[in-house]
């Protein structure tokens, strides 16, 4: 069985608070990788190449960690001469890491952001291989990238667990595109996006309480357990799960 946590970081708004409460939160839980979104390296807060995951990795020490980035944030704010900031996913583990790629996700029109797939291999006692992913918000963009993942991945001749941030609230969309794989939100009913009190009004969903983020398996893995537990670590609920397979 592997042990896996996934969490929406929320990038840097009040990460000197939080940053503490998600590292106690994953050395109390020590799982096995530790897949994250909205990892953000930004020289208004770190110096460059020292990203929250680097930060948050100097406190756990897991030997083995792989940071791919996929937006410049910059670019998609319209604000070129500002200090140098970007986006990406990160993944932290105690299995070595054998392959990290980055795929680039069609960018369509009227999506102000960039997205990226995050595949990286790792080896338990068998090659283990999962995407990390944070489609767009809306919820024809995330269709359209969830579909483009699942297709890449049949390119690329593997059957990935697919975890992170999806920006789909309706599992059944989930369903119908990935029909190989079961979800999350079939083994349990949750809400993993829990807007703050301080949540801008525009953001996405209206600041409504719902579901984004899942872990997705192929048919030949299993759920040991699964939960989704809200510590107020960012404004996505942490996801954990045991794997079989």
């Amino acid at each position: 069985m592997i042990e896996l946590l996934s969490l929406n970081l929320c990038n840097y708004h009040n990460f000197d608070k939080r940053k503490p409460r998600i590292i106690n939160f994953i050395k109390e839980l020590e799982p096995d990788i530790v897949v994250l979104q909205e990892v953000r390296d930004d020289s208004r807060y770190n110096a460059k190449g020292d990203n929250q995951a680097e930060q948050i990795n100097r406190h756990l020490n897991y030997p083995h960690i792989t940071f791919a980035e996929t937006m410049d944030i910059n670019l998609v704010k319209g604000t070129p001469d500002e200090q140098e900031r970007t986006e990406g996913l990160a993944v932290l583990s105690k299995m070595p890491i054998l392959e990290t790629k980055k795929r680039n996700l069609r960018k369509h029109p009227d999506d102000k952001f960039t997205r990226a797939i995050m595949h990286v291999r790792l080896m338990s006692n068998k090659p283990i291989d999962i995407l990390n992913v944070h489609f767009s918000p809306g919820i024809q963009f995330a269709k359209l990238h969830l579909k483009e993942t699942i297709e890449l991945s049949k390119a690329w001749g593997i059957k990935p667990i697919i975890v992170g941030d999806f920006n789909i609230p309706n599992p059944e969309i989930i369903r119908e595109l990935a029909p190989n794989y079961t979800i999350s939100a079939d083994v349990k009913k949750y809400l993993s996006y829990i807007p703050r009190e301080n949540a801008k009004k525009d953001k996405v969903y209206n600041t409504e309480a719902c579901t984004l983020d899942y872990i997705l398996i192929p048919k030949n893995y299993e759920f040991e357990y699964f939960d989704c537990v809200d510590k107020d670590l960012s404004d996505h609920s942490v996801l954990i799960a045991g794997i079989l397979g």
